[in-house]
């Protein structure tokens, strides 16, 4: 019961935010020149804006003038500001902290996160988990598993803002995250472990400890696959850990800070089972939600396999810098674009820049975006295809990453 009232309450607080997307969506052109034009009354007096003209923008026409279309690489100098301390340089808000991700080279990329950007994420993601609730219901009655990575990555250069996941950065509202982490299988404190073998064996262990996952939320299918396959590797020291409470790993100094409760019972159950046997395991789980697209197929018709009474959701298009579309429903092609959480520009084939009341069934564009933690005519390296509609919103499939001439 209580974990059905926590996850109503969150639910109950998304309904703002589905009612405002729902409401946009049937308005396109105006939500998006809505969304411009606040970057740009924000953010005039910021050293971007400045040197931008941000002051003379009238028009998507102004903007296009005034600010070119860029990568990551020509926003470096401004983040680089940033990570020096400097304030006011690509937003009026302050940095939250710099979030690592890698390029489409393999590069590291540092995006500014504010407290705009979060919201913007949270615009996207309302819709989407109330839409979730609402095709499985049950699940708001257990646990869920929400898919974090390690923090592998180390910096030699000293930054003023923190750099890498914050509470403060997560895309569930602070009003409610406590709640929330009390139906979370695993806990997100693991993102801090700097082993990957000690991040892999304690995710393992709690989702053992978890009796009741319903729902599991990870991006990759593979990278759940991978990880379910070295329960076999780890399968009797987990049941040992499990029934004692204790966590036997080597690096103590980097796992103080996490306790299991002792579960002699759950492990004396898991032990009638073999380590491939995650239906009996997690009997209860009734909803994966993953990636499906390009690379992804063969990992997800494994993963579909592997829990045959799950339904399997695909997600919508999200990166680290932007939220783009979400999933209603099943239905592969329903997954309309996020229209309140960014602006967003998609150039056709003849370099034409496309809003997106303009965008056309069946076409495909290289996507650019402009969000509220600085990145402006952000050159995202996706490209997409419009597949269907929902409302007046086109629905995107991912295809895959541009040429670059």
């Amino acid at each position: 019961m209580l974990k059905t009232a926590i996850n109503a309450l969150w639910y109950l607080g998304n309904i703002p935010n589905t009612y405002v997307f729902k409401k946009a969506a049937l308005h396109p052109e105006r939500t998006q020149s809505t969304k411009l034009f606040q970057y740009i009354k924000n953010n005039a007096s910021t050293q971007f804006g400045q040197q931008h003209n941000f002051e003379h923008i009238k028009t998507f026409s102004d903007y296009q003038k005034y600010v070119p279309i860029r990568g990551y690489n020509d926003f470096e100098p401004w983040i680089q500001k940033v990570i020096e301390g400097k304030t006011h340089i690509l937003t009026i808000e302050s940095v939250l902290c710099l979030m690592p991700t890698s390029g489409v080279t393999g590069d590291i990329k540092l995006i500014p996160y504010t407290q705009g950007l979060q919201k913007e994420f949270s615009l996207g993601v309302a819709p989407w988990i109330n839409n979730t609730f609402k095709l499985k219901p049950n699940i708001m009655g257990g646990s869920s598993y929400w898919s974090i990575a390690p923090s592998l990555i180390e910096f030699n250069q000293k930054s003023a803002v923190k750099i890498g996941y914050t509470e403060k950065s997560s895309y569930i509202s602070s009003k409610i995250h406590g709640l929330i982490n009390s139906v979370i299988a695993v806990p997100n404190s693991l993102i801090k472990l700097h082993s990957i073998d000690s991040f892999n064996y304690l995710t393992l262990l709690y989702l053992l400890a978890c009796k009741d996952l319903r729902f599991v939320s990870v991006w990759h299918p593979y990278y759940f696959s991978q990880l379910l396959k070295q329960l076999k590797s780890y399968w009797q020291l987990l049941l040992n850990d499990l029934a004692t409470g204790s966590i036997s790993l080597d690096e103590k100094h980097d796992i103080n800070e996490y306790k299991i409760e002792p579960m002699p019972k759950r492990s004396e159950l898991l032990a009638k089972f073999t380590a491939d046997q995650y239906t009996r395991i997690w009997p209860e789980l009734s909803l994966i939600s993953c990636w499906g697209e390009e690379n992804s197929v063969y990992a997800l018709k494994d993963i579909a396999n592997k829990f045959p009474q799950a339904v399997i959701q695909e997600k919508g298009l999200i990166a680290t810098e932007a939220f783009i579309s979400l999933p209603l429903g099943v239905n592969q092609n329903i997954k309309p674009i996020s229209i309140n959480s960014h602006f967003f520009e998609f150039i056709n084939d003849k370099g034409q820049s496309k809003l997106v009341h303009e965008l056309r069934l069946g076409e495909e564009y290289n996507l650019v975006v402009s969000t509220a933690g600085g990145l402006y005519r952000y050159f995202l390296q996706d490209r997409i295809k419009v597949v269907d509609f929902f409302l007046n919103l086109p629905c995107l499939k991912f295809i895959g990453k541009p040429s670059i001439d």
